[in-house]
């Protein structure tokens, strides 16, 4: 006497089967979480397949990688963290500089430039702001030597050493 021994055959990946039979269903991932400073988008979807794609926020990047692949598990990897943009010093200027002197610098703070003697005037705007790409804006300013300083200097010179 032969016997037939029958299963039911494996879902497709990415699919979950019901106990008994052949019905399918597509494999949801559900949420990937909640991002401080940003959002998620799932693209297309948060079933097999999709991705979670973080967005963070204005002034924010992403660390620890900006997507997440919905597969058999879960979620892959873990979940990114937005956090906050920082800027370096930037150089500085001839005959000049900037207050405050940090070692870095926070999204949206600001410098603000001077010259150091009077004999020089600041040309451009005095302060610059920590951007979203992680650089100083505006283009930074210049120190000049001071033409109305030096012509009156030359007068008041001219004036006390008259015969």
């Amino acid at each position: 006497m032969c016997m037939v021994l029958s299963s039911d055959p494996p879902p497709p990946k990415g699919y979950i089967s019901s106990l008994r039979g052949f019905s399918f269903s597509e494999k949801t991932c559900g949420s990937a979480g909640e991002v401080t400073n940003g959002n998620i988008e799932y693209v297309p979807d948060n079933e097999f397949g999709g991705k979670a794609v973080v967005k963070c926020n204005t002034g924010f990047i992403s660390v620890g990688g900006i997507e997440m692949n919905c597969e058999d598990q879960g979620w892959t990897g873990r979940l990114p963290v937005c956090e906050v943009q920082t800027c370096l010093p930037p150089s500085q200027i001839e005959n000049g500089g900037y207050q405050p002197e940090r070692e870095i610098y926070r999204y949206l703070e600001n410098i603000v430039y001077s010259c150091r003697t009077p004999d020089y005037t600041l040309v451009g705007e005095n302060s610059r702001t920590c951007s979203s790409d992680g650089t100083f804006k505006p283009d930074p300013p210049t120190c000049a030597k001071s033409k109305c300083l030096l012509f009156f200097s030359f007068f008041f010179y001219t004036f006390l050493n008259v015969d």
